[in-house]
C-alpha cells in the first residue's frame, strides 16, 4: 500500500486519497471522463497484476444530475465571519426531504 500511496500524488486524475480506518485500504477519488473509464480500469488491473494493489472496486457518480447550492453570501459578516447554524440547516433539509417524499407518494 505504501508503494501505491507514494505513486498516487503523481497521477493527474486523482483528486484525493484517504486511508480507510482499521483497514489495509485506501479510498481514492478520481475524475475520469466516461470515454476514459476503461483505461482507468485497465491501469488499476495492471497495478493489481504487478502487486502494487491487492484489489480494487469502483463506484461511478453521475455528476450530470447532481444538484448543488452554495451557502448564501448574506450569511457572511465581514467582521464576525459566517453566521451559519448547521443543525438548523440540516433540520430544514430533513423537513424538505420528508415533504418531497410525501408529495411523490401522493
Amino acid at each position: 500500500m505504501n508503494a501505491f500511496y507514494s505513486l498516487v500524488k503523481d497521477l493527474f486524475f486523482v483528486l484525493g486519497v484517504t486511508k480507510v480506518l482499521h483497514e489495509n485500504a485506501l479510498l481514492i477519488r478520481t475524475y475520469t471522463l466516461q470515454n476514459h473509464a476503461q483505461s482507468l480500469f485497465d491501469f488499476l488491473s495492471e497495478m493489481a497484476r504487478e502487486g502494487h494493489v491487492q484489489s480494487y472496486s469502483a463506484m461511478r457518480e453521475n455528476l450530470v444530475e447532481r444538484h448543488v447550492q452554495t451557502i448564501s453570501y448574506d450569511l457572511y459578516d465581514q467582521e464576525a465571519g459566517w453566521d451559519f447554524d448547521l443543525k438548523k440547516c440540516l433540520a430544514e433539509l430533513s423537513k424538505l426531504a420528508r415533504t418531497s417524499r410525501n408529495r411523490r407518494r401522493a
